[in-house]
């Protein structure tokens, strides 16, 4: 196991085997889930705001989360968040992909923030189960989109939110089109959830 000892503040840190949060202390092997996002604002097409999240739960329904916003004045634990990710991200992958595979082969789906997905490749939001979308079809159609952006262009403000996924029913068509879409924020388990989708694309292995 790689060692690493990553500083975030006077007293929070994390190493490769516990994780010290204001003075407390959690084991890395306890680690059920994590995620990192970044978010970023921006005025007349400026970047006026960057804040980063790393948020980690435990088996023992415990969880914390880590934060910093404007960089310039944080830099360098604005920067050790975003490495501290990368590192408990390598060192937890098998134990996090384990929870979800289990669920998939146990009682064949695990629910994921607003949607399920089930273990033959369908996918569905919770509000209407009724209604699945193939994800072996929407990789294959190229009917998966990664990324959202928003905002009022004519006076220059917009945000972004990298994490939005949306898997479509069927290809984009014109701009009155209807197309039933099941969207939810893959924030949570990113380095897990991602190629677990990805592995019901069966164009891949063509």
């Amino acid at each position: 196991m790689n060692q690493f000892n990553i500083p975030i503040d006077a007293k929070t840190f994390v190493t490769e085997r516990v994780i010290v949060f204001k003075g407390a202390e959690y084991e890395v092997f306890k680690v059920k889930s994590l995620y990192f996002t970044e978010r970023s604002q921006s005025m007349n097409f400026v970047t006026t705001n960057r804040s980063r999240f790393l948020g980690i739960k435990f088996l023992a329904d415990r969880d914390i989360v880590i934060w910093s916003q404007s960089p310039l004045l944080r830099k360098t634990k604005f920067e050790n968040i975003r490495k501290a990710f990368e590192a408990l991200s390598q060192v937890t992958l098998r134990q996090r992909f384990y929870i979800y595979r289990e669920a998939l082969h146990s009682v064949g789906y695990f629910d994921y923030g607003r949607v399920r997905i089930y273990g033959d490749g369908m996918i569905a939001n919770l509000k209407n189960l009724g209604i699945k979308v193939s994800l072996h079809d929407s990789f294959s159609q190229n009917r998966v989109g990664l990324g959202k952006s928003f905002g009022v262009s004519w006076i220059g403000y917009s945000e972004s939110n990298p994490s939005v996924i949306g898997i479509y029913e069927k290809p984009p068509g014109g701009i009155f089109s209807k197309n039933y879409c099941v969207q939810f924020e893959c924030e949570e388990d990113r380095d897990v959830i991602l190629p677990l989708l990805r592995s019901f694309d069966r164009s891949s292995s063509q």
